[in-house]
Parts: structure tokens; C-alpha cells; sequence
């Protein structure tokens, strides 16, 4: 039956073999102790394939897919009959992956260009959120701080606009929507409109506040003092 079959299929021969002979019964008692010894087997499986499926949830998270896709693979995993199966689909969702990471490789980029931008001006909104007194006698902070925020007026549009045409014609060439964190990316960068709040001679950075949803930064992620990010383009 498919349970004999099963254990078969994920144990050696020496191991598999013995214990049917001893177990193999239609008994409930039998039943339970196969169901228990395949159990055990595919436990064994897991642990053998640790550094593939570490692998897989590092492609996931690095290319913002959807883990709730790769779950599903372990899910199909665990319903196959051989050790040999497992591994076939595990290798075809690690070879699926990497195509799809190397095909998004300019828009992860890109994406890390904008999102440096983002955080910068993060730090410097909560710094001039702090009050006067945050750098007394210090006047390059505030010079610092005045460059910036006319670098991210210009350079705010330009990244955003890029990110939008890599992400359109890859797209085009996919025949599907490129999503990030459970975001279609693209379209909600669209709906922004790239002058909102950025126009004023001042460089007002509010806009900052909803990039950093949009690109799932983290309270962590952001450092205690600003500090300008290198941006290959040219800075003002």
C-alpha cells in the first residue's frame, strides 16, 4: 500500500525492509507504527535537506517573494512518496528561484539605491525634529543637512523613475506583475506622484514617511545620526 510504499521510499533498504516485516500488518497497531516510522523518516529527510531549504528561504526574503509560495512547495514536498522525489522538487524550486533572483537582479538594485536615499532622509527629518539645540555651534550639520535635502529633491525623482521603467519592462518580458513584500511595486511607486512635498526650495522630506512603508524598512534599519548615502550618480 502506499504507506509500505512511503517508507520504502524514504528509508534505506536495510532499514526499511526489517521493519515492514515486523510491522506490516493491516492491524491498527501496525497501522500507527508505520505511520509513526514514515513520520520519522521524513523527519531524517528534513534534516538532510536543511542547507537547500536555508538556501531557498534566503532567495525568498532577498527577492521579496512571497514565503508563502515556498511553503507551499514543502507542503507538496511532504506528500511525495521517495526521498529521490523530495529532492527533485526541491532542486527545481532552487533553480526556478535563482533565475528568477538573476532576472530581477537591476531592480533589487535599484530598489537598494532608493531605499538608501529613503533612510538618509529619515535621519535627517528626525534630526531636524529634535529641536534647535540638536547641534549648537555646529553649523556643518545644518550645512550637511541643507545639501541633502536638496540632493533628495533631485535624486528622488530620478531613482523613482528608473526603478519604474526597469520594473516595467521587466514586466513586459515576464507577462506578469513584479511584486516586493507582498507589494506590486511599480504600480504603487505610479501613484506617487514624484513632486508631492518636494518642490519648495526648503526640500520638504515628508514623503519619506511613506517610502519607508513601501519599502519595508525597519525601526532598525534606520541609524541614530544621519549620515549622507553614496549614490551612483553625480551629488550636488
Amino acid at each position: 500500500n502506499w504507506l509500505h510504499a512511503a517508507i520504502r521510499g524514504h528509508g534505506e533498504r536495510q532499514v526499511a525492509e526489517p521493519f515492514l516485516s515486523a510491522h506490516g500488518g493491516l492491524h491498527a497497531a501496525d497501522r500507527a507504527a508505520s505511520r509513526a516510522k514514515l513520520q520519522e523518516l521524513r523527519d531524517e529527510c528534513r534534516a538532510a535537506e536543511s542547507a537547500v531549504r536555508q538556501n531557498l528561504l534566503h532567495l525568498y526574503r532577498s527577492t521579496g517573494a512571497d514565503v508563502d509560495e515556498l511553503n507551499a512547495v514543502y507542503s507538496e514536498v511532504e506528500e511525495v512518496q521517495t526521498a529521490t522525489e523530495r529532492w527533485r522538487l526541491l532542486e527545481k524550486e532552487t533553480k526556478r528561484m535563482e533565475r528568477y533572483a538573476e532576472s530581477v537582479k537591476v531592480i533589487l538594485g535599484q530598489r537598494e539605491e532608493l531605499k538608501a536615499l529613503v533612510v538618509a532622509g529619515e535621519c535627517f527629518e528626525r534630526a531636524a525634529q529634535a529641536g534647535e539645540g540638536r547641534w549648537v555651534g555646529n553649523s556643518r550639520h545644518f550645512l550637511e543637512e541643507e545639501r541633502f535635502r536638496k540632493r533628495f529633491v533631485k535624486q528622488y525623482p530620478e531613482l523613482r523613475s528608473k526603478l519604474i521603467e526597469s520594473i516595467t519592462a521587466w514586466e513586459s518580458a515576464e507577462g506578469r506583475p513584479f511584486t516586493h513584500g507582498g507589494e506590486r511595486l511599480g504600480d504603487r511607486l505610479k501613484e506617487m506622484d514624484s513632486g508631492v512635498s518636494l518642490a519648495s526650495a526648503q526640500g520638504d522630506l515628508s514623503v519619506v514617511g511613506v517610502l519607508l512603508q513601501l519599502l519595508g524598512v525597519r525601526t532598525k534599519e534606520i541609524p541614530a545620526s544621519p549620515a549622507v548615502p553614496r549614490i551612483r550618480q553625480q551629488c550636488i
